[in-house]
């Protein structure tokens, strides 16, 4: 697999990821979230055993997470449902635990002003 970082901005790298043998390019951001936001991010994990999709975003969200470095790969797909759950649905629990977590790195609108599909 290639891993292309460009060049950092604040806390997000844009990443292009080729995996070989693939014809396609998966293109997402990498963020740093701070040791409260993992904390954050563990708890949500913890406090929802159910098997939905909003559990399903936070469990890929952890399975991305480097916990050493508080680094996360998001790829656009992740960004989209991260933006989704947050602002598409009218959980005030979804939306509240994925703005502290992701606010300060994505902008107010989960997005990092990115268009969105």
């Amino acid at each position: 697999m290639n891993i292309q970082l460009s060049k950092p901005q604040h806390s997000i790298r844009q990443i292009s990821l080729e995996s070989q043998g693939a014809s396609r390019k998966l293109k997402g951001v990498l963020i740093k979230l701070t040791v409260a936001e993992t904390q954050i991010l563990s708890e949500a994990l913890k406090n929802s055993p159910a098997k939905g999709g909003f559990q399903n975003l936070i469990l890929h969200c952890w399975y991305h997470l480097d916990e050493q470095t508080g680094e996360l790969i998001l790829s656009e797909l992740l960004l989209e449902r991260i933006n989704r759950y947050a602002l598409g649905y009218s959980n005030s629990h979804w939306r509240k635990t994925l703005r502290t977590i992701f606010r300060r790195t994505l902008g107010a609108n989960l997005d990092r002003g990115l268009t969105l599909r």
